[in-house]
């Protein structure tokens, strides 16, 4: 993974094995570490494998996480509710955004500062909040970042996993022998119960673009993490296929040129002439007609069937946005909500056509002042 870094690829192909995708990550060593941290007095330079890290220390910020618990029911609460209720705490504060302003406070930390605040952020914000109020109430807790999402593809039966899918939870542990995923993220759905409606829904790409990714996969498989040998050996295949297909192809080719050269040395009169060129006319109609209706199709099927045709919405907000940019100090809500409808995920979408509305309305208003 470090080395990826430094790796100059649009794409990387690998294999992970073992991977669990239950929401309930079962743990039996984690018990036995915590009873070994409480029986050995903390030192400076010990990592408490309860918190990792350690959460924001000082008294102002000690004080705002006292008073968020209090609010939310009490550190003793069992883990998960406590989990499940601080989540509905912040997705009752915080709305999803992917520009984020941090409230003034000199002395606090930027997460307590963010969750004290009716601020809007993104899934890193909203996942960090939710580990240092579980930690701050006693409760173990973790972030985890990778992705959310993706399609199997329908080609080579391998999950097609974008950069969009990005994402960021938190996992709580029950005080007993498992950590359980919450996604405090608002449209995620956290929990078990969410984990168990995503194994049910599997979604497949069968689309032309799955099956241009399945080829740069199986280049990947077939030469990049092959060794010499196989790459020699697949080589000879492809120049066996190749020169067979062209040896076939001309031996074609000469049979359709003797045959066209025997059709023009026969004689020819007015009829034949006629014929020849009614065929030929008909064959330029169908010709362009085929052009026509292909151009059509294809017209259609990015406007309509395309699976990775533009999004009108996207392109809607995407246009509002330039527009309001050349404005100066447009409305920060109009364009948090434009940003929203640009960027982010379909479930935290607000109504599109008032966010519309309300961009035309503050455009108006600009150029009434100017």
């Amino acid at each position: 993974l470090v080395a990826l870094r430094t790796e100059q690829m649009t794409m990387t192909a690998f294999q992970l094995e073992g991977v669990e995708l239950a929401a309930r990550l079962t743990d039996a060593r984690f018990p036995a570490q915590l009873r070994v941290a409480a029986a050995v007095p903390a030192e400076p330079n010990n990592v408490d494998p309860r918190t990792s890290l350690r959460g924001p220390q000082g008294a102002e910020n000690e004080a705002v996480l006292r008073r968020v618990i209090a609010e939310i029911g009490g550190a003793e609460l069992p883990p998960l509710e406590f989990a499940r209720r601080a989540t509905a705490w912040l997705r009752a504060r915080h709305a999803y955004a992917l520009s984020v302003r941090l409230p003034p406070g000199a002395g606090r930390d930027d997460i307590v500062r963010w969750l004290d605040s009716n601020e809007p952020g993104f899934c890193e914000y909203f996942a960090g909040a939710l580990t240092v109020l579980c930690r701050a109430a006693g409760h173990p807790a973790r972030v985890v970042a990778g992705f959310h999402g993706g399609v199997l593809n329908g080609f080579e039966n391998y999950y097609m996993v974008r950069n969009s899918d990005a994402h960021a939870w938190v996992e709580v542990h029950d005080g007993k022998a498992a950590w359980v995923r919450h996604d405090p993220t608002p449209g995620a759905v956290a929990g078990e119960a969410g984990a168990g409606a995503a194994a049910v829904r599997q979604e497949q790409d069968s689309s032309w673009s799955a099956r241009v990714d399945s080829l740069r996969i199986l280049w990947y498989r077939r030469i990049v993490n092959f060794d010499s040998r196989a790459q020699l050996q697949m080589f000879d295949q492809v120049k066996t296929l190749t020169t067979e297909s062209g040896q076939a192809l001309r031996q074609r080719f000469d049979a359709w040129s003797k045959d066209v050269k025997a059709w023009l040395q026969q004689p020819w009169d007015w009829a034949r002439a006629g014929r020849s060129a009614g065929y030929a006319a008909a064959a330029l109609v169908a010709a362009v007609a085929g052009l026509r209706l292909l151009r059509w199709g294809w017209s259609r099927w990015r406007g309509w069937g395309g699976r990775d045709a533009p999004d009108p919405v996207r392109q809607a907000a995407g246009r509002w946005l330039r527009r309001l940019r050349r404005s100066d100090r447009a409305d920060a809500t109009v364009v948090a909500d434009l940003q929203r409808l640009r960027f982010g995920r379909r479930e935290t979408w607000p109504e599109p056509r008032a966010v519309f509305r309300r961009a035309r309305r503050e455009r108006n208003r600009k150029a009434g002042k100017a």
